[in-house]
């Protein structure tokens, strides 16, 4: 694949908030998406990017189309 197909599919994966962007080529798999459950590592790695702030809502809201997650789940 080339390289600007590449860079579409990433943008298009980090809209939808199943990754975000950290640096330059680095990327951060939404760990609603890497596992489920609500054991305490998720728990606190959860409140580490809550406390980002970040203007995208990374790691609590996904693009509308994707329903792996109910709504109650992700509050």
């Amino acid at each position: 694949m080339k390289r600007t197909s590449i860079g579409h599919v990433l943008d298009a994966l980090c809209e939808k908030n199943l990754i975000r962007k950290v640096k330059r080529s680095s990327y951060q798999l939404n760990p609603r998406v890497a596992y489920n459950g609500n054991g305490q590592e998720q728990h606190d790695f959860l409140a580490e990017l809550r406390a980002l702030a970040l203007d995208s809502k990374f790691p609590d809201e996904l693009a509308p189309e994707l329903t792996l997650f109910s709504r109650q789940e992700l509050g």
